[in-house]
């Protein structure tokens, strides 16, 4: 009679080893409280955004655009996004969990959100959207020049929050015409510069407050030795 310590095969043995090791390992999963189980399984994966939508009376926007960004500015195709669905919930996939960035929200009639330090795998944010503000204007080019030579960018002068003011940049159009529809409320003022001139922008002295769900005509833009100036009505 072979002694005990002899009597097992090696394959058994081993195939008896991994078996306890995997119940071991299934037993010590099935008491580890949810938190643990999530933090496993989220290891090394990518994360998601979640939230809902909502305008200033707290009722869902549907088709917003949300898009989360590593840094503001990014292009749009750099980022991660959703659109909102019929009760204005959202679900953003793509960036790694706990990575810090930029959520843009945009949707039809409303102003371009933009909030800074939303980290990754978090989940049911409420966002309140602000009906937008409308700025019109019209640029009446210096003789020998023409409207659509010239680039208004219009800055907001009473921003409080963290990150970049809101501004936005754009080239007049041929009739002299400028007109944008997704301002934040606001005081803004104006700046003028020739588009494809390395030279700085000319800003104009008067400040332009603009009310949420409203449009504003801010008159018509002239110059006077060279210099715009804005007629306002």
């Amino acid at each position: 009679m072979k002694p005990l310590g002899t009597a097992l095969n090696p394959v058994r043995s081993l195939l008896i080893a991994l078996t306890v090791f995997a119940a071991l390992a299934a037993g010590v999963l099935w008491l580890q409280p949810p938190w643990f189980v999530s933090a496993f399984d989220l290891r090394g994966e990518r994360g998601a955004i979640s939230g809902t939508v909502v305008d200033e009376h707290g009722a869902p926007v549907a088709n917003a655009d949300v898009r989360w960004y590593e840094s503001f500015g990014a292009g749009p195709s750099s980022g991660f996004g959703a659109q909102t669905d019929a009760q204005g919930v959202f679900l953003a996939r793509g960036m790694e969990v706990g990575e810090t960035g930029w959520l843009s929200l945009r949707a039809a009639g409303f102003a371009t959100s933009n909030l800074d330090g939303v980290r990754g795998g978090s989940r049911e944010r409420r966002i309140a959207l602000e009906r937008a503000a409308v700025l019109r204007v019209r640029l009446r080019a210096p003789a020998g020049s023409e409207a659509r030579e010239f680039c208004l960018s219009v800055y907001r002068t009473d921003w409080s929050g963290s990150g970049t003011p809101p501004n936005v940049s754009f080239g007049v159009q041929d009739d002299g015409s400028f007109e944008y529809a997704e301002f934040p409320a606001g005081v803004y003022e104006i700046k003028v510069s020739r588009c494809r001139e390395a030279g700085p922008y000319v800003a104009l002295t008067e400040r332009i407050v603009l009310r949420a769900g409203e449009t504003t005509d801010a008159g018509t833009i002239e110059f006077e030795a060279g210099v715009p100036v804005l007629r306002q009505k």
